[in-house]
């Protein structure tokens, strides 16, 4: 994952605020890498705001170039 990055929230619970979420990869934490897994900090679409989560927790749908 790097900045730039386009990605999809993945909606484990079904969640339909959740559904269909995007967003943009501003920065990602590699100094606190845990289990090859980095937080990254995304601004989500709509007013779902600016967070931090985890790799994990998203699907990648276009990289930056």
């Amino acid at each position: 994952m790097k900045i730039g990055d386009l990605v999809k929230k993945v909606n484990h619970h079904n969640v339909d605020y959740l559904q269909n979420l995007t967003g943009l990869v501003l920065e990602v934490d590699d100094t606190t890498r845990q289990a090859g897994i980095s937080p990254i900090r995304v601004m989500w679409t709509g007013n779902y705001g600016t967070l931090w989560t985890l790799e994990q927790n998203v699907e990648l749908i276009s990289e930056a170039k």
